[in-house]
């Protein structure tokens, strides 16, 4: 029986042909991941205003702000000085009085900024008001279990994670949050394994990362079919192309690196096994692929779009930008040994987070039950995790 044609199969095809084109270069001595390159693209925003034609971020320059230091502590720069003055000052002129974060002077709080706020803080040593931030967030919880993203704004599987991660980095993640929210996270699970953005809606790797993560924080992942989940996650990755897509039949993308990669792990958790998946074909994809100072060296992409060659790009032909530039290197954290190891579940890295959690245990600190328990598990391509994982097997960088 013939397939029937769509416009997503054929995108799919084209871009996989182009990439294979890619991936069979004989110059892997050249393909490399360029550090400094890409340091000095995540420094931009702290240097230079952002130009006009960025100004559909005006409204979420608290994700730059994150997404950019991020990179930089994965890229084991030294982040200081100047660049550490600068997010201070701008993590107390967005905070809102009333608790949590807007994307700019003057504007709303917003549960996904408050989220890339309080990961912000935790580089640059900044205390957010807590007890604010927690009365703001439960304002934000509707009857059936959701979180809105601000008042009269969304709800769903995203925005709850921003809650829960958020309360749960500044000690304030009480029992009574993490009971509201589970049976709405559990809900999210769809048949085929992974998790939408709300009951009944279609399975999204973004989604079942804040799904699963969420409920790693919580200890509740025995509430949902973690092997049905694991087994959605697996299939995300291209055999191919190596990358991994957010759906099925759509392109593979930069950033789902880290969602399908951070999904995997969790799942892996749940069941006290370190699953194994083509740790190299993602390495190859993310180099070969997605670095635009790479692909003009090759001659693919004359002239460079990026600042100054630097960033990643989500696939071949597009331009660098610092969301996927931060995505793009959690997920190689996440499977490689080249960077800083950043928390599948949190999405900072867990050096500096181990600091912040030490500070914070001083106060009256209100963790997730479930967090500590995973990071004394993880411990990357070892088999050393002490948590239901007794001689688990390492984790395998498959070629």
């Amino acid at each position: 029986m013939n397939e029937i044609p769509s416009e997503s199969k054929v995108e799919v095809c084209l871009l996989r042909n182009k990439i294979l084109a890619m991936l069979e270069e004989k110059h892997d001595e050249e393909c490399v991941l360029y550090k400094s390159e890409h340091v000095q693209f995540c420094k931009y925003p702290f240097v230079k205003e952002l130009p006009h034609k960025l100004i559909k971020l005006h409204a979420g320059q608290t994700w730059v702000l994150y997404w950019c230091l991020h990179a930089m502590k994965l890229l084991e720069h030294q982040v200081e000085g100047d660049i550490i003055a600068t997010a201070r000052e701008w993590l107390a002129a967005i905070e809102c009085e009333g608790g949590g974060f807007g994307g700019g002077a003057g504007q709303i709080a917003h549960a996904g900024l408050t989220y890339a706020a309080v990961c912000s803080a935790v580089y640059c040593n900044f205390q957010p008001h807590r007890d604010s931030l927690a009365s703001w967030l439960r304002s934000l919880f509707t009857p059936d279990g959701a979180v809105l993203m601000h008042r009269d704004g969304e709800a769903d599987s995203r925005s709850v994670y921003c809650a829960v991660a958020s309360c749960h980095m500044q000690a304030v993640l009480s029992s009574d949050l993490i009971s509201a929210v589970v049976p709405f996270l559990v809900d999210c699970q769809r048949p085929d394994g992974g998790f939408a953005a709300e009951p009944g809606a279609e399975s999204h790797a973004g989604y079942t990362w804040c799904a699963l993560a969420a409920l790693a924080i919580c200890d509740k992942l025995e509430l949902v079919d973690s092997l049905k989940a694991l087994e959605w996650c697996l299939n995300r990755q291209s055999v191919l192309e190596g990358g991994c897509d957010g759906r099925p039949n759509k392109l593979v993308d930069a950033c789902y690196s880290f969602f399908v990669c951070a999904s995997i792990v969790i799942a892996g958790y749940a069941l006290g096994i370190r699953p194994n998946f083509s740790h190299g074909g993602l390495k190859r994809y993310l180099l070969k692929c997605c670095q635009p100072c790479y692909l003009a060296w090759l001659g693919y992409d004359k002239p460079m779009k990026s600042i100054k060659g630097g960033g990643l790009c989500d696939k071949p032909g597009t331009t660098a930008d610092w969301y996927h530039t931060s995505y793009g290197l959690s997920g190689l954290s996440i499977t490689s040994d080249d960077l800083a190891q950043t928390s599948p579940i949190l999405n900072v890295c867990i050096e500096d987070w181990l600091r912040q959690r030490e500070m914070l245990s001083k106060c009256d600190a209100q963790f997730g039950p479930g967090e500590e328990k995973f990071h004394r598990w993880y411990n990357p391509f070892s088999g050393t995790g002490d948590v239901g994982n007794e001689g688990a097997p390492a984790f395998e960088r498959a070629p």
